[in-house]
């Protein structure tokens, strides 16, 4: 990892903390944005917690005539 995680100690920290919780990637990454006054995508918050090796998350996408979520 580098650029923000790199530039920003505790920001990894700080990623499996609220990843932890259930908080969703786009409240991740704005938190990790104010906490650490640099700017982070969703998408980065959600690679970087595969590479870290934090547990996968159900897909919120649900199958068609069903209230079932998708598991891939």
């Amino acid at each position: 990892m580098s650029g923000f995680w790199d530039a920003n100690p505790g920001s990894k920290d700080r990623l499996a903390e609220l990843w932890k919780t259930g908080a969703s990637a786009s409240v991740i990454a704005g938190t990790l944005a104010k906490e650490f006054g640099d700017t982070i995508s969703r998408n980065a918050a959600i690679g970087a917690a595969h590479r870290m090796g934090l547990d996968a998350r159900p897909s919120p996408i649900r199958a068609k005539g069903s209230g079932e979520r998708v598991h891939r």
